[in-house]
């Protein structure tokens, strides 16, 4: 079964390249089970790209063992549609209304770099808004048709990022949207708001209309920082996307800018090498120190440590972390330099965490 992670992580890719082409069919003749793959793929959020390179690959797999990943493209190429151009539509009615907003994470990024929208699924489609307009935004919203859930799901996320969801039927898909007064969780350092953009805004053009996403900086702070959230392990779709983007945007991205602003996020590309090899053209990110156990390990969430029957040995995970979400999360490099101040910053952002549930939770 080892044979199913390593197809489904070399096919996490936007473009692949000769090389890439010739791995994913090597990891393809050593698979017995495609319906794994097909599930593992789509868990991971990269069963059409997979599909996609698994047929360049001309790797000469039976017909039905591709049936699943066959039947998930279709699936997502109409979905992916249907979402794309609600968003350009809700946009447009957004900004008559004199309400700024900007698309994040794959409504975004479907435009933005791949090849095709239909290769990058989503579950639902994000707007950030200003804070003191994400009311407004929901009217708009409610006025065509969407209906938002009472609250939020927990007492933790009273004062969550967005707010509560909203949901409507279109075209037999139920589509669902956050409007997010901030793109990334308060959980996460720094605030990256409308207002609080390291840079302007950039266009996305698509065929069912055109809005706006973040720039290069804060597309890749908001991202990175999304794909080290707390959890099990970190989606391979968040490492193609941050992969996909530094390979497509290289070029016109200020690196040097960039690692002045953001300097855990150069540090993350090698590490993400660890997770899926790096396109050629980001080869000098490629990391290389000594191996680390368990590469794309996350840290577990407050509230799984708080349900576990053994919570001490949970309180411990949380103290010390995995360490290549440590050194993802905190920009220790290959070398381990900065580990002990990071060490102390842990600390802090522990105690982040746990004063904004209690905060949550009685205010």
């Amino acid at each position: 079964m080892q044979s199913v992670p390593e197809v489904v992580s070399l096919g996490a890719t936007i473009n692949a390249d000769d090389a890439r082409l010739e791995a994913i069919a090597t990891a393809a003749s050593r698979v017995d089970d495609w319906t794994a793959v097909a599930a593992r793929a789509e868990i991971e959020g990269v069963a059409p790209v997979l599909y996609r390179h698994l047929e360049h690959a001309g790797c000469g797999v039976h017909a039905d063992g591709l049936k699943s990943l066959r039947a998930l493209s279709v699936r997502h190429r109409h979905a992916t549609g249907i979402r794309i151009a609600e968003f350009a539509r809700l946009s447009t009615a957004l900004a008559a209304a004199g309400i700024d907003s900007a698309a994040l994470k794959g409504v975004a990024l479907a435009g933005l770099i791949y090849p095709r929208p239909a290769l990058r699924p989503m579950r639902d489609i994000d707007f950030l808004v200003r804070p003191g307009q994400a009311q407004l935004a929901r009217g708009i919203l409610e006025d065509h048709g969407y209906q938002f859930e009472a609250g939020q799901p927990s007492r933790f996320m009273r004062y969550h990022h967005h707010l509560p969801n909203a949901r409507k039927l279109v075209d037999g898909l139920t589509v669902s949207i956050e409007i997010h007064t901030r793109a990334n969780s308060g959980d996460t350092p720094g605030r990256l708001t409308l207002d609080r953009l390291d840079e302007p805004l950039q266009p996305v053009t698509t065929e069912a209309g055109s809005y706006h996403a973040l720039g290069h900086r804060d597309m890749l702070n908001q991202l990175c920082r999304h794909a080290l959230e707390p959890g099990a392990r970190v989606r391979l779709v968040s490492v193609m996307d941050i992969q996909g983007y530094c390979a497509h945007f290289d070029e016109t991205i200020d690196w040097p800018a960039l690692a002045r602003r953001h300097p855990y996020i150069p540090n993350f590309l090698g590490l993400l090498d660890l997770v899926t090899p790096l396109p050629a053209t980001l080869a000098r990110f490629a990391y290389g120190g000594s191996a680390l156990p368990q590469p794309g390990r996350l840290i577990p969430t407050v509230s799984e440590v708080f349900t576990r029957p053994d919570r001490l040995r949970g309180m411990t995970e949380l103290l010390s972390p995995p360490e290549w979400w440590f050194r993802s999360y905190y920009g220790v490099d290959e070398r381990g330099r900065g580990a002990f101040v990071a060490r102390l910053r842990h600390v802090f952002r522990l105690g982040v965490w746990m004063g904004r549930r209690l905060a949550s939770s009685v205010g």
